[in-house]
């Protein structure tokens, strides 16, 4: 049986996997608005169009007097999962952990960061690392 432990945070969450008591997976959850989704391609100004190139995509949220960026190196894919709401229940989260593990080709990959858009729900993942600032 799992067992999560969730820690919320201004626009984000970060849901810890227990199997007993060994920690086996992270699950970091970003929310953003489409509006905010900015795909930046740093070498489009010289007509250059590679598969092989960084592509950059841009996530920030705008909160009272909190401003998060988010940047990932790479393209985020869609997680077939249907949420009911915002918040993610106990159901929604075994089910994403066991889609993310038949998803997960390289065990030795722990972590993995979601995307939840505010306005459709739609969610997406990625096992690369994510930089965040935030400002406040």
């Amino acid at each position: 049986m799992l067992n999560f432990k969730r820690f919320k945070f201004n626009s984000s969450q970060k849901i810890e996997v227990f199997n007993k008591e060994n920690n086996i997976f992270t699950i970091y959850i970003e929310y953003y608005d489409k509006s905010n989704l900015e795909l930046i391609t740093n070498l489009e100004i010289l007509h250059i169009k590679n598969e092989l190139l960084p592509v950059h995509y841009k996530f920030e949220v705008k909160k009272n007097n909190y401003i998060k960026k988010v940047i990932i190196f790479s393209r985020p894919k869609k997680l077939d999962i249907p949420l009911k709401s915002l918040n993610i229940s106990f159901k929604d989260l075994e089910n994403i952990y066991r889609t993310i593990k038949e998803l997960n080709k390289n065990s030795n990959i722990i972590k993995v960061t979601l995307f939840v858009n505010t306005n459709t729900q739609e969610v997406l993942y990625t096992f690369d690392k994510v930089y965040k600032k935030e400002f406040k």
